[in-house]
């Protein structure tokens, strides 16, 4: 897909949300956006099923050419990249097969962590078999900056109880960020100097069965603090957009949802000087746009 193609696409979709750019402005920062992907060649879609599991590395592929079409400064996967396996060595096996497709990406690369991530394997299992710009091994939380931005990675993939999810033993609509994390989120927040967007796969823009358990607690961290305009998140596959506190949260589309030739949903996210953020969403991805206060 050439630059041209991607922008005629996302020109198609309609515009919604808080967190745009003020006219005239230029981009500082430029990110490629792809989430809950779901790759696992042997689970065959039954009939009336959305998902498209052994689809997944093309789609990966497509999003990959388009990013590296439109030269943005990195790419991050926002959860979810593979299903379950039929054993913890086949869930392996996708991960490697996904993380050697996104390494076709001539730039870095990120992972959030997704709770079907975790289905037979371990968080250590899922993070020693793929790469973190910067980081010697993967974290399952960290931040890094790109264009004066500080973008901070969360995983919310505990337990209310707050134990760590592993090899299945969680429940999808059960997820957390434990007292570490909060602290870590305060401390980065304290020491940025600029705008910072945080992203991680669940949500935390409501209180229903779907939203973090403590997400109050940490919204209001990041409402506190002033520095953040937009979260990005997964999870929720037919995706969506809210507005809470001055801070847009964007939930995009999974890629998992529909077969190749008619749906791989994916987005450029850019980040401009006034704190406005921008997503140009590919085919069932919304886009997002409008002036920061």
């Amino acid at each position: 897909m050439t630059r041209r193609e991607f922008l005629e696409v996302t020109s198609a979709f309609a515009v919604a949300g808080c967190v745009g750019a003020k006219p005239g402005e230029a981009p500082v920062v430029r990110f490629g956006f792809v989430t809950d992907c779901h790759y696992a060649a042997h689970i065959v879609p039954k009939p009336g099923d959305m998902r498209a599991y052994p689809e997944a590395l093309e789609k990966l592929r497509e999003f990959v050419a388009a990013m590296n079409e439109e030269k943005v400064d990195f790419v991050i996967e926002g959860g979810d990249f593979k299903d379950l396996g039929r054993t913890p060595a086949e869930s392996l096996k996708y991960l490697d097969e996904m993380e050697a497709v996104l390494a076709q990406f001539r730039g870095p690369r990120y992972h959030v962590l997704g709770n079907h991530d975790h289905d037979n394997i371990s968080k250590e299992e899922f993070l020693s078999h793929v790469s973190n710009e910067g980081q010697a091994a993967a974290r399952a939380y960290y931040a890094f900056e790109r264009g004066g931005v500080k973008f901070i990675v969360l995983d919310a993939c505990y337990r209310p109880d707050g134990k760590p999810y592993c090899r299945g033993n969680f429940f999808w609509k059960d997820a957390f960020v434990p007292r570490e994390q909060l602290d870590f989120l305060h401390a980065e927040l304290e020491a940025a100097k600029g705008w910072c967007v945080v992203m991680l796969h669940q949500q935390l823009d409501a209180e229903d069965e779907t939203c973090i358990a403590n997400a109050a607690e940490v919204r209001g961290i990041l409402e506190r603090s002033g520095k953040v305009r937009c979260v990005v998140q997964g999870h929720i596959h037919e995706g969506c957009f809210h507005d809470l506190g001055g801070i847009g949260y964007y939930s995009q589309k999974a890629s998992v949802i529909g077969a190749k030739e008619s749906a791989n949903a994916y987005s450029v996210v850019e980040v401009y000087p006034s704190g406005g953020v921008r997503a140009l969403g590919h085919d069932g991805a919304v886009s997002i746009e409008s002036v920061p206060p």
